[in-house]
């Protein structure tokens, strides 16, 4: 980041973490501007959850593995234990680790998975299928979470502090 060192009492990273490619490093310029006694405050999913599945499951079958493989990374992320040894790795102290759950609801799935796609890294490969083969994972997305009324949205929620003393070896 562009971004003077200790610069930031707080940030607040909502559902970002896990679409860095290098969370730790991530995670490493976070505490490099944040104030010497600043929090991170950090929410992340703590699964992929059926949506997410359904999707890449669906991706996989009809727009190929690449395109798959691009979603899923992004929803790819820590354990407990792993996101608290990467905050000690980054540097922060005191991690507080609060799992919750959250229902979602979703409007019309068929129309809510296109449209979200359209949105995200994956957007070129939905782009260039055919007609037929974007409403194929509309409709596989939706067979898939038929059992689902309400998702429910496994997430974690972080709270931790910068180190109070500076190191002089960043």
């Amino acid at each position: 980041m562009d971004l003077a060192d200790a610069s930031f009492d707080v940030i607040l990273c909502q559902q970002g973490l896990q679409f860095f490619p290098d969370k730790l490093a991530a995670l490493r310029e976070m505490h490099r501007v944040l104030v010497p006694a600043g929090r991170v405050l950090l929410s992340v999913w703590r699964s992929a959850g059926p949506y997410n599945v359904a999707v890449g499951e669906a991706l996989e079958r009809h727009a190929g593995a690449e395109a798959a493989s691009k979603y899923r990374a992004s929803r790819i992320v820590p354990n407990a234990d792993a996101l608290r040894r990467m905050l000690a790795e980054a540097r922060f102290r005191e991690a507080h680790i609060r799992p919750s759950l959250m229902t979602i609801r979703l409007p019309q799935i068929e129309a809510f998975v296109l449209s979200h796609l359209s949105a995200s890294p994956v957007a070129g490969a939905i782009a260039v299928l055919t007609a037929e083969k974007r409403t194929a994972v509309g409709k596989q997305v939706k067979a898939a979470l038929q059992h689902e009324r309400e998702g429910v949205a496994d997430r974690v929620s972080v709270c931790t502090r910068r180190r109070a003393r500076r190191s002089t070896n960043r």
